[in-house]
This record gives structure tokens, C-alpha cells and sequence, in this order.
């Protein structure tokens, strides 16, 4: 019994090994443009998702740490070829948080700065991606 039991814990292993190694072997991209200009219309592309996860978007300056950022409202799913376009409005400004001694946190809004750069992140189902682009006026 002991021995059949292994075996099958290792059949299995190997199952979902051998099922993991595709999505393993393609790793989530995304891309869009150089440069980008708050309040505008911007197009990012992702490529590499699991086929129908939803994607949620977060915009953070590219020189700050987890202090700021800004969520995308807009909801994307991944295309059965695990892809999807990505359009939407660049928010003017974005939140930048920080916790006092008590606790707090408080957070304000930051407009983008010319030539800031800023940090598009995707994420999906156990998946993550991002690119830069800089903030051009």
C-alpha cells in the first residue's frame, strides 16, 4: 500500500510538473510606448497570460519605493492566446501615502512631472509584468 502510494504521489508530481512547464516557459510581457502624457489616452500591449485572467493595472513613479501609486479602474481580460490591449486614460496625478509615528496614513494627491518616469504594472492570475515609460508633459 505504502508503495503504491508513493508511486502515485510521484505519477502526480510528474503530471503537474510536466502541466506547469508550459506556463513556466512563458513568461508575461508588456509593452507600450516611450513616452506618455498624463490625462491622455495611452496603449500598452501584454502578451503571455493565462488565458481569461483578469488584469489589474497600477501606474507608480519609476523612483519611489511602495509609497505612490495609482490604480487603472478599467478592467482587461486576457485573450485566449493569453494577450490583450491595454488603452486607457493616464491619470493625472497619483498617491503618494506615508504612515506617522501613531500609525496613520495618511496620503495626497502628486501630479506626474515632465520626464518622470512611470511604472506600469500587470497583474494576473499568479503572473506579474511590467514596463516604463516616461511622462512627456
Amino acid at each position: 500500500m505504502r508503495r503504491l502510494f508513493a508511486t502515485s504521489a510521484a505519477g502526480l508530481a510528474a503530471v503537474v510538473c510536466a502541466a506547469g512547464s508550459h506556463a513556466a516557459d512563458v513568461q508575461p510581457t508588456v509593452r507600450g510606448p516611450v513616452s506618455a502624457v498624463a490625462g491622455r489616452t495611452v496603449a500598452f500591449h501584454a502578451r503571455g497570460f493565462r488565458p481569461g485572467s483578469n488584469l489589474s493595472l497600477i501606474v507608480s513613479p519609476a523612483d519611489k519605493g511602495s509609497c505612490c501609486s495609482v490604480r487603472i479602474t478599467a478592467t482587461f481580460v486576457a485573450s485566449p492566446s493569453g494577450a490583450a490591449a491595454l488603452t486607457f486614460t493616464l491619470p493625472l496625478r497619483y498617491f503618494s501615502c506615508a504612515t506617522d509615528a501613531l500609525a496613520h496614513t495618511r496620503c495626497r494627491k502628486v501630479a506626474w512631472k515632465r520626464g518622470e518616469g512611470a511604472v506600469l504594472t500587470v497583474s494576473g492570475y499568479l503572473q506579474q509584468a511590467s514596463a516604463t515609460t516616461v511622462i512627456a508633459r
